[in-house]
């Protein structure tokens, strides 16, 4: 998906289910599988990388839970640098937080 921004073209993956027709036969058809970013752009062109652990952003910093990137470039080495931190265990400490009793209300 990042080398797809990267190169200006739109990623799509496909997948297969059965649909049924009005008169009730089951048809194996392709639909484009739903693809979330992990980036969104700001108006001054940069792009904020967010990581997740299930729906939770994982928070790198106090208040901070995404990475700045100046340029679409840089897309395709940061990932290959997370995973590599996730393997050493950096990244155990960021994912394994819990909120507290007092802010779930």
């Amino acid at each position: 998906m990042a080398e797809a921004e990267i190169d200006g073209r739109i990623h799509v993956v496909k997948k297969r289910r059965w649909e049924r027709t009005g008169d009730g036969q089951k048809h194996l058809v392709e639909v484009n599988k739903r693809l979330k970013q992990w980036w969104k752009r700001q108006q001054d062109g940069k792009l904020l990388l967010t990581v997740r652990h299930g729906a939770k952003a994982i928070e790198f910093e106090k208040g901070k839970d995404a990475v700045v990137l100046a340029y679409v470039h840089e897309l395709a080495t940061v990932p290959p640098k997370l995973i590599a931190a996730t393997d050493a265990g950096e990244l155990d400490a960021h994912s394994t937080q819990r909120p507290s009793p007092s802010s779930r209300r």
